[in-house]
């Protein structure tokens, strides 16, 4: 499918459907929702990275501003997986990730929040030294097992079981929220935090009267899986364009996940993986930076003051500044990138270097 998006005139904005806003509105009320963050997020209009990247008009929405333990976009899916944990009476959770990933800091901190016991699976090494996100889960009293990469997806239900017989021995009520397995009612009721941030953004944009052509994203899963589900729901006709930086094919699950946040809500509509574009061409090294996402966080840095991370984020805006470049993007397009956080990749040590080596103002 092209990523061809056309400029529209702003004056014949094609609005959304007030009775589709209503009752997606009242179809998430089903569903127990406990805060977590700081919403609405602002959308930043930003001329001089627009000018920067070319003939394009670029607004940033800013979900690494969600307030919980530096931000991002966990905070709306674990708003909503809380809230089902703690309808059931849980009092811990045992989740899955890469061992430096963000999920683990955000589930972290809302424990903390909310006095309950965070408990990860974490795929990878036991780094000698922490830091970047693992630090901050440390700091916050996070308890962690480690497991061999080649191992964790196969291993993680039997692991994740016998953890929580453990917990419940000692008296705790654990919950068990598997962020790999696209075909878990966990996945899908954490997509719906974007969908209900879907509903955030069009309050915004009748604020502004402005609205997109399209919208890129960094997205492995459920946060593209939540945006579409509401976008579809909605018959909104901006474009949803998501950049992997970690699943090569990722389309087909997050397909998945879309068509679980769908049938929760009781939606008509199913999603084949052909409608969904996500985009593995920018990954590189999964949890290293690439030489573009460098300098797009450099670009960012320097006409916005937005920090975005190399790592996810940074690779989402080299994809938007390359499809500017090629074309892909028409001169006039409007364009919602939607940063989804990942500030405390900055200080990871690959990280470090790789800034420290394209900073001429650090070599003089």
């Amino acid at each position: 499918m092209p990523l061809l998006t056309r400029p529209q005139n702003p004056t014949r904005f094609r609005e959304v459907d007030p009775s589709k806003l209503t009752g997606l509105r009242q179809s998430l009320q089903g569903f127990p929702r406990i805060p977590l963050g700081v919403f609405p997020t602002p959308i930043d209009p930003c001329p001089r990275l627009s000018d920067a990247i070319g003939p394009v008009e670029i607004y940033v929405k800013r979900d690494d501003l969600t307030g919980l333990a530096f931000g991002g976009n966990k905070v709306r899916h674990l708003e909503y997986v809380f809230g089902d944990a703690i309808q059931r009476g849980a009092t811990a959770i045992i989740s899955g990730s890469h061992a430096h990933a963000n999920l683990p800091r955000q589930i972290a901190a809302a424990c903390a929040k909310l006095g309950m016991r965070p408990c990860m699976i974490l795929r990878g090494e036991r780094p000698e030294h922490l830091f970047g996100n693992l630090l901050i889960y440390a700091l916050m009293d996070g308890e962690c097992r480690f497991v061999p990469v080649e191992s964790f997806y196969r291993d993680f239900d039997g692991l994740a079981n016998a953890w929580a017989s453990e917990l419940a021995a000692t008296g705790e009520r654990p919950y068990i929220f598997d962020d790999a397995d696209p075909d878990s009612e966990g996945l899908g009721l954490a997509a719906l935090g974007y969908v209900n941030a879907v509903l955030e953004l069009e309050s915004q944009f009748e604020a502004l009267n402005w609205r997109p052509d399209a919208i890129y994203m960094c997205s492995a899963v459920t946060s593209q899986a939540g945006v579409a589900t509401a976008i579809t729901a909605l018959g909104a006709s901006y474009r949803l364009v998501g950049v992997s930086a970690r699943n090569p094919g990722a389309a087909a699950t997050i397909t998945k996940v879309a068509n679980r946040a769908s049938t929760l809500l009781e939606l008509d509509h199913r999603f084949t993986p052909n409608e969904i574009t996500n985009l593995s061409d920018y990954i590189g090294n999964y949890g290293k930076p690439t030489s573009e996402s460098v300098a797009a966080t450099r670009l960012a840095a320097q006409t916005e003051g937005i920090l975005f991370d190399p790592v996810y984020t940074g690779k989402a805006l080299a994809a938007l500044i390359d499809h500017v470049h090629q074309g892909l993007v028409v001169p006039g397009t409007r364009v919602l990138f939607w940063h989804t956080g990942g500030t405390p990749h900055l200080f990871d040590p690959d990280v470090v270097q790789a800034i420290e080596e394209s900073s001429s103002t650090l070599r003089r």
